[in-house]
């Protein structure tokens, strides 16, 4: 899971994507590694989106550490998942400040890939919050 601000400042970001991808080492539990992706079908799928991280350096970095990412079919990602990241953006720029909750739903059972077992949602959400009062009857998604 993944929780951030993103305010019309940050959207306006022009920092360079990185794709420096790698294991978080402060994940005590063990991190995935880029061993685990490599041939497994999958997309490193972004919980907190680089484009949200272009606000600063430091962030773009983060963005790229392993611990943000969660196994996703390449036409998920680059797909309806990357519509609504383009979405929120829009949204975030109108309202100028949300709070996004990102995750994958987890449960026994799931696959998995790679050695470190990631295991591979099924399903996804974003959770996206307004400031008190905003009126949001106009918004509808795609």
């Amino acid at each position: 899971m993944g929780c951030y601000v993103l305010t019309k400042d940050k959207v306006m970001g022009n920092y360079p994507r990185t794709d420096n991808f790698r294991a978080d080492p402060l994940v005590i539990t063990g991190s995935a590694t880029l061993a685990d992706y490599k041939n497994s079908g999958y997309d490193r799928g972004h919980l907190y989106p680089a484009a949200d991280a272009a606000w600063d350096t430091n962030s773009m970095n983060d963005c790229f550490y392993l611990s943000n990412m969660t196994p996703q079919i390449h036409a998920f990602n680059a797909g309806i998942w990357g519509k609504l990241e383009t979405q929120v953006r829009d949204w975030s720029y109108k309202f100028d400040s949300l709070l996004i909750v990102t995750g994958g739903i987890l449960r026994d059972g799931l696959p998995t890939i790679g050695i470190d077992s990631v295991a591979v949602p099924e399903y996804f959400y974003k959770v996206i919050l307004c400031k008190n009062g905003t009126d949001i009857s106009g918004l509808a998604l795609f």
